[in-house]
């Protein structure tokens, strides 16, 4: 999948669903979903995921809700070109922090642009986990700027026209 083109509709993303389906009626006994219906579609929408168990909570919104949210992770794992491609093929964008490197963090410009394309065209949601990691410890952690950075070009960007929601997800 083209970078340039992340936010259209993918027809693996669709296999994805049906497989992430599969995936949370066999291994979890209680699955439950509030006010999904209240998530408007055709707006910008950030979802501020809760990040307790890696993988397994963006899963959770891509069974929940019925567009293809583009999510953003670390860029550590874009390192290996194979999996780089599987991650892009899934709507799954870098975002580079300081301590994968400082000359990197300037490639954040681009992502933030990228991201905002996805905003704009309002065809998918974008999730990030603002607290930067995963863990065993049931808490919230301290949260990162990624994620207030991206609302706050998003605020510049669209002033008092239209509105781009923050929504928390846990």
């Amino acid at each position: 999948m083209n970078k340039k083109e992340i936010d259209n509709k993918s027809i693996g993303y669709n296999l994805l669903r049906t497989y992430t389906k599969f995936i949370f009626r066999r291994y979890y006994k209680k699955y439950e979903t509030h006010n999904a219906k209240s998530v408007k579609q055709n707006k910008p929408i950030i979802f501020a995921l809760n990040h307790q168990n890696a993988l397994m909570d963006a899963l959770a919104v891509v069974h929940a809700v019925k567009s293809q949210p583009v999510f953003l992770a670390r860029s550590d794992i874009f390192r290996n070109p194979v999996q780089a491609k599987i991650l892009n093929f899934f709507k799954i964008m870098p975002i580079y922090r300081i301590r994968d490197g400082a000359e990197n963090v300037k490639k954040n410009d681009e992502v933030f642009e990228k991201t905002m394309n996805v905003l704009r065209n309002k065809k998918s949601p974008l999730g990030i986990m603002p607290e930067g990691m995963h863990g065993d410890k049931r808490r919230l952690r301290p949260l990162v700027k990624g994620v207030f950075r991206i609302a706050l070009l998003a605020q510049q960007e669209y002033g008092k026209t239209r509105k781009c929601s923050l929504c928390p997800l846990a």
